[in-house]
């Protein structure tokens, strides 16, 4: 076999893709075309500095859009959600934020109690300034969802930036509690976990569990590059 990579095979592969995408919905422009092989890219570490979504062609993904149920449909929006998310730090934000409203508003618009759904939507209302209207949202994710531990890690956030520190205290707290029991679990993540709810704690004016949380953290990743105020506590 010969093995083979580079532009000269990215091309045909993405181009085939887009006839085929083409084909399931002909009234595709080619700007949006190009945006929904982006958003439903999927991500990999070897290819963010090697083309423009730092992803592979996802062409289930894609036919999933068009011809999927609305459960799987609703899947592949959240995930587009999230990655128009991500390309409102570039140069298309103004696109992208509209982007994310959309595909986060079809999927809460077709299955309303789909916990993704509600998950997406709070994303959106939280990263355009809205954490009240997402907050509504990913408290019906958790019901919904409740063994979720990255809805929970979510709902900490957008409490947060709604100033109820108490609740976003008690959402990592959960978070802790379901990564414990997940095996796919890093240490590494753990100590993000404890490091999140060490600072949220520091500003709820809780210094000694602040304290412990830190050292916790550093227990689970003893070189953890913590944030400086964690660092001064346990010095």
């Amino acid at each position: 076999s010969i093995y083979m990579d580079g532009t000269s095979m990215a091309a045909p592969a993405v181009a085939g893709t887009a006839a085929y995408v083409r084909a399931l919905q002909p009234s595709l422009g080619a700007a949006e075309l190009r945006r929904l092989i982006e958003y439903t890219a999927t991500s990999g570490d070897q290819l963010k500095e090697q083309c423009t979504s730092g992803g592979a062609v996802d062409r289930e993904a894609l036919r999933l859009l068009f011809e999927g149920t609305p459960a799987q449909r609703t899947q592949v929006r959240a995930g587009m959600t999230l990655t128009a998310l991500i390309y409102m730090d570039s140069d298309a934000s103004v696109q992208a934020s509209l982007d994310a409203d959309r595909f986060s508003a079809a999927a809460l618009r077709e299955t309303p109690g789909d916990a993704r759904a509600c998950h997406a939507r709070s994303l959106y209302l939280d990263c355009t300034g809205r954490p009240e209207e997402a907050r509504q949202f990913i408290d019906r994710s958790v019901k919904l969802d409740a063994p979720n531990r990255h809805f929970w890690s979510t709902r900490a956030v957008i409490c947060e930036h709604q100033g109820d520190l108490a609740a976003a205290i008690a959402s990592l707290t959960q978070a802790l509690i379901l990564a414990t029991a997940d095996n796919e679990v890093t240490p590494g993540m753990r100590a993000s976990l404890l490091a999140r709810r060490a600072l949220v704690r520091l500003r709820h004016g809780d210094r000694d569990l602040a304290i412990a949380d830190t050292k916790a953290a550093l227990v689970a990743v003893p070189d953890a590059e913590l944030d400086d105020e964690l660092m001064d506590l346990v010095r």
